[in-house]
């Protein structure tokens, strides 16, 4: 037998495994671990239904911010403006998304956001230390699916009702 040359085909390295499991939490007052960075959610309301939000889908949400402490630093509800976000383009609220991607329509839920997610926070929320854990109460009210007609960011639909009738429009039709 030849020999292979390492340098053209090098050789595999066993990929080392990943023991890290999320858990979702499914009850009231339920508490868990989402990603690998430490951001955990604990339940307050359960929402309805079994649909979620997706990547690029925009988000009507009240929220607050306080540190472990319950020091407030930032929120809507007192003026009663919930915040509209478009998921994975907007900066508010950045660190909580692998969480914001599994709730349901009306969910409460608190995101407990570690220290080595909150430096990059800090810079949003001045006064805030870089190395503080931070909790965010979120509440989903609704979410619009948005679509990027021509995947070029020039034309994007936003779905407000999803119709239930299968026939689709053809030329010549008129729309509203």
């Amino acid at each position: 037998m030849e020999d292979i040359d390492e340098t053209l085909f090098p050789p595999k390295l066993e990929k080392e495994e990943n023991n890290f499991s999320s858990y979702f939490p499914r009850k009231v007052e339920d508490e868990g671990a989402l990603n690998e960075l430490g951001l955990k959610k604990k339940l307050i309301e359960v929402g309805q239904g079994w649909q979620v939000p997706e990547l690029g889908d925009e988000i009507i949400v009240n929220y607050k911010g306080t540190l472990i402490d319950g020091t407030l630093f930032a929120s809507n509800m007192d003026d009663g403006k919930p915040l509209a976000i478009i998921l994975g383009k907007d900066h508010i609220l950045k660190e909580c998304e692998d969480g914001l991607l599994k709730m349901r329509k009306g969910e409460i839920s608190i995101f407990i956001v570690p220290p080595n997610l909150t430096r990059k926070i800090s810079n949003r929320f001045p006064g805030l230390q870089p190395d503080a854990s931070l909790q965010f109460q979120v509440e989903l009210i609704s979410w619009f699916k948005v679509i990027d007609v021509c995947n070029d960011g020039g034309i994007m639909k936003k779905i407000l009702i999803k119709s239930e009738e299968l026939e689709r429009p053809q030329k010549k039709d008129e729309v509203t």
